[in-house]
């Protein structure tokens, strides 16, 4: 097919460029030029010529189509891909979320709640804060923390005992929790399972307190006066 078209291009010049020849020779070539025209493997040297020019122009046009098509694709999947990455990302996060509100505790850090603050301002006790331990030391009276999902979160509640005398709070839940007054005389801080806040109330009267986490749990610590001596 190459071999066709070469010849046929080379003697189309060959037989063209003849200006300065003599007449006869003119004469010559055209004849020859007029012969080589109309035989057959010229012409089908043309019609492969035009086959092959139309052929490569089909292919370009096929390659360009298919190289757009691919690029397209390409986008749409990486556009799927970080759509449904996002989309997996929030589903974690709120799953993550919700069982951490369903469980009844909240992510706090480790160091929250190592450092107990001082008492209320009124100066009617003294607290301590304590590491869980298994099982937890008590001092003086205990008050259960137990599930906050109950009204008797706190047991037993209310709690009564003498001026001068000790309550241990143990956090008997797996949850973390509080045990704040209402008038700031104390306050727990954030008590883990197995860990206990201590208070001695050297005052009578009554103590309302709540959980700083879950403020639906109540209780009540009743001081009496000490017996006279």
């Amino acid at each position: 097919m190459r071999m066709y078209q070469f010849d046929s291009v080379a003697t189309d010049v060959l037989l063209s460029d003849q200006s300065k020849s003599s007449s006869s020779r003119r004469r010559c070539c055209r004849r020859c030029r007029s012969l080589f025209s109309s035989h057959q493997f010229y012409l089908l040297a043309k019609q492969i010529s035009i086959q092959v020019t139309q052929l490569r122009r089909t292919g370009e046009q096929w390659l360009k189509q298919e190289i757009h098509s691919s690029c397209l694709s390409m986008v749409w999947k990486i556009v799927i891909i970080a759509v449904a990455m996002v989309i997996s990302s929030i589903i974690i996060a709120g799953a993550i979320a919700a069982a951490q509100v369903l469980g009844g505790g909240f992510d706090i850090p480790d160091d929250i709640g190592q450092q107990p603050r001082g008492g209320g301002g009124s100066g009617q006790g003294s607290q301590q804060q304590q590491q869980g331990s298994s099982p937890a030391a008590v001092n003086g009276t205990k008050v259960s923390i137990i599930d906050n999902s109950k009204s008797n979160s706190y047991s037993p509640n209310p709690v009564e005992i003498k001026a001068g005398e000790t309550i241990t709070w143990v956090n008997d839940d797996s949850a973390v929790h509080t045990a704040t007054s209402n008038d700031g005389t104390f306050d727990s801080d954030v008590l883990r399972r197995g860990q206990t806040f201590s208070f001695t109330f050297d005052k009578a009267g009554e103590y309302p307190y709540f959980c700083a986490i879950h403020p639906n749990m109540i209780g009540t610590v009743v001081v009496v006066a000490a017996a006279a001596s």
